[in-house]
């Protein structure tokens, strides 16, 4: 596997050290707010750890890697201050060729995480940062306002299931008070994952599906398979993505238990040309005790398939505050075997509002676990004393339901 190995191509290049299982990275360029660092190769052993040292200062973190290796990350990546607390800079990783998380990685961060195969990071003054534009006289403190692709972006690959715990080795806990595994940000932070195919999946039988959390924040999965922009804008809760300039989107894949989850009152963005969820893979957010549910959305050019058993698609409450809308868009949706697409209330919040746009819906088949059977669903739902929210379908042609499939309202 490649190491970490700096390079000379900035005005103040970065540092490398490495004592035992712990690598420090230091150095690199400073523009105001921005910190600048370029690697020829960046990744992590593991069970290794990759301490990016940060000024109090810093705004954005960016690491680029300039060679022709893939990132494979096995460790932890973390930016500390000089007092070793987390920094809640922004965290920008740039590697064009692929970047891999394998089931021990993990993030200790206090701001957002933006993982690209992007070729370069473009900025508001016009400056562009990333393995496509290596020789720079001068940097920038202007604000990064979108990614650049070059020909056929490379996959980002994410299995990690790693259980995070804080600095004093106790479990982190997300909105529902379970433990955490996997990718994880800091609360009302950002997690994002923009590059070619991408795929979330476990690395082995015996391991679950890789895990996306942001804690009453935003996670953003985007596949892009063509040389286009990505627009990126500032929010409350770190970075939104704009794909209205991408010309080919790809796939994107969850399978083997994988989940993406925001609870705690937060949104999600997944979008590329299919996406396909199986064999128990989830995305979901359920809304906080002090937050209403945001709005999980999830398009595709092409198709959405949420296949196998308890395979789903789905925003929840359990409290107060009213889940957030579901928003499916998309030329078709398939729900099968057993997959749900749909929106709960367990409690006094209402339900809420599920919005499939499709040329065509198929709901159909059941599964059978242990014992149970389990309907393909599409459906809003009050288990509770709140409303449920509306079920609204727009389609060129009346939903397929069969094999025992349901559209429940």
């Amino acid at each position: 596997m490649a190491g970490i190995i700096a390079e000379t191509t900035l005005p103040y290049p970065s540092v490398v050290q490495t004592t035992d299982k712990i690598t420090r990275i230091t150095g690199g360029t400073q523009v105001s707010g921005n910190l600048f660092h370029s690697l020829k190769e960046f990744s992590v052993p593991f069970n290794g750890t990759v301490l990016i040292e940060v000024d109090p200062t810093t705004i954005n973190v960016f690491l680029r890697v300039t060679g022709l290796e893939p990132s494979i990350i096995e460790g932890q990546i973390t930016l500390r201050q000089p007092d070793n607390s987390i920094s809640s800079a922004d965290f920008f990783l740039i590697n064009s060729n692929e970047v891999i998380f394998r089931s021990n990685a993990s993030l200790a961060l206090g701001g957002s995480s933006i993982t690209t195969t992007a070729a370069s990071i473009y900025f508001e003054d016009g400056f562009q940062f990333g393995p496509g534009t290596l020789e720079v006289a001068e940097l920038t403190d202007s604000h990064p306002v979108a990614l650049q692709f070059g020909n056929s972006p490379r996959r980002i690959v994410n299995q990690s299931f790693q259980q995070v715990q804080d600095d004093n080795g106790k479990p982190v806990l997300d909105a529902l008070g379970d433990p955490i595994y996997g990718l994880n940000v800091a609360e009302g932070q950002t997690l994002a994952l923009i590059g070619g195919d991408i795929v979330i999946t476990a690395a082995t039988p015996e391991v679950p599906g890789g895990r996306l959390t942001a804690v009453a924040g935003r996670i953003e999965v985007g596949s892009v398979v063509s040389a286009d922009w990505v627009s990126l804008m500032p929010t409350k809760t770190g970075w939104a993505f704009d794909y209205e300039k991408v010309q080919q989107f790809g796939t994107i894949q969850l399978a083997d238990g994988a989940v993406i989850n925001s609870s705690g009152g937060g949104a999600v963005q997944v979008q590329g040309r299919e996406v396909t969820l199986t064999d128990l893979a989830q995305i979901y957010s359920t809304a906080g005790a002090a937050q209403l549910g945001e709005t999980l959305q999830v398009i595709a050019s092409d198709s959405i398939t949420v296949s196998g058993g308890l395979s789903s698609i789905r925003t929840e409450t359990e409290g107060p505050n009213p889940a957030g809308h579901v928003e499916i868009s998309t030329g078709r949706v398939a729900i099968r075997d057993g997959g749900r697409i749909g929106s709960v209330t367990f409690d006094q919040g209402s339900g809420g509002d599920v919005r499939v746009r499709a040329d065509s819906v198929t709901v159909s088949g059941i599964a059978i676990i242990e014992g149970q059977r389990f309907s393909s669903l599409l459906y809003v739902l009050s288990l509770g004393s709140g409303a449920p929210g509306k079920l609204i379908i727009e389609t060129t042609t009346p939903p397929d339901v069969s094999e025992g499939g349901e559209i429940i309202n």
